[in-house]
């Protein structure tokens, strides 16, 4: 077990307990360091959860659900819809990106659920996703072993 650190949790009141090993997986211990320092220099509001992002989540996904109609009913627009529809998807990638690092909501279950929808949408299992990004990518940014690195 890692080195045990105390932060406030969401609600801003208690103090929750956190292993930093468990939150590090497979990192270095180098790169751990650098994220310890790192937090502890960030207010404790950069922690907290946002909600209303689930706002921008709904938005994007009417206009994907819109787009759609509107290519059904008139195919002519299908072109343009398409970069809409696009841009609606990435967006949604985006909200689920920060989702998934605990900035729009931190119960679990629910987490899961938002996750399931809106990576599930791009065939991309919320499991998947938190391994290879959150553990792999996060563990190993910017160097030989990132898994992203095939691709910048």
């Amino acid at each position: 077990m890692g080195r045990r650190t105390r932060r406030p949790d969401s609600a801003g009141g208690n103090l929750a307990t956190l292993s930093v090993s468990s939150t590090m997986n497979g990192m270095s211990p180098a790169a751990a360091a650098c994220i310890r320092r790192v937090r502890r220099a960030l207010p404790p509001e950069a922690f907290q959860s946002n909600p209303r992002r689930l706002w921008t989540a709904a938005l994007h996904s009417l206009v994907i659900v819109i787009g759609y109609i509107a290519i059904r009913r008139a195919p002519g627009l299908g072109p343009i819809m398409a970069l809409v529809i696009g841009h609606s998807l990435a967006c949604l990638a985006f909200v689920a990106h920060e989702l998934s690092h605990n900035a729009v909501v931190r119960h679990r279950s629910v987490k899961y659920a938002l996750s399931l929808g809106m990576l599930g949408i791009h065939a991309i299992p919320p499991t998947m996703w938190n391994r290879l990004h959150n553990d792999a990518h996060h563990g190993h940014t910017n160097t030989l072993e990132d898994p992203d690195r095939p691709f910048i």
